[in-house]
């Protein structure tokens, strides 16, 4: 792993035999998309959250809905749009809209929860949309390196 102190930003090389997000996962796609199937996957849909009322007087207002992002398209997923093995598909063959989907982020939100066995994306959200305080669900001793919002923006 390479730690750049001067940017708060870590890379490491992927040990991987393909490239991802590229035409060498054409051969796969459809060996992926028969796993999903095989495995009972359904399509997950966001929902829309219940319309909210007022609070009663004195009462905070209850926090906005989560909204979910896409990398894929850089677009965050409306309600009702099925993310099934056609988005999963074009997730792993396209190039990643890392920038749009952070700036998305960024335009609709203040806290950004990172999902996942280990904080990957944390310091990148923070170097892209600084405005954004971002929450890993488990960090590992190097991500102490790179996690959290820009504390004067």
């Amino acid at each position: 792993m390479f730690i750049n102190h001067a940017a708060d930003m870590n890379s490491c090389c992927a040990q991987i035999g393909r490239a991802c997000h590229s035409p060498d996962v054409d051969g796969v796609l459809g060996t992926f998309a028969s796993a999903l199937a095989a495995s009972g996957w359904t399509e997950p849909t966001p929902t829309a959250p219940a319309p909210a009322s007022p609070p009663p007087k004195g009462k905070a207002a209850p926090p906005a809905p989560a909204v979910l992002v896409s990398s894929t398209t850089g677009q965050a997923i409306e309600p009702g749009s099925p993310l099934g093995q056609a988005h999963w598909a074009a997730n792993m063959r396209y190039t990643v809209q890392f920038a749009a989907a952070a700036s998305q982020l960024s335009s609709r939100c203040d806290v950004v929860v990172e999902v996942g066995p280990r904080s990957v994306l944390a310091g990148y959200l923070a170097a892209s949309a600084p405005k954004l305080a971002v929450a890993p669900t488990v960090r590992s001793p190097a991500s102490e390196l790179q996690v959290g919002a820009n504390p004067s923006a």
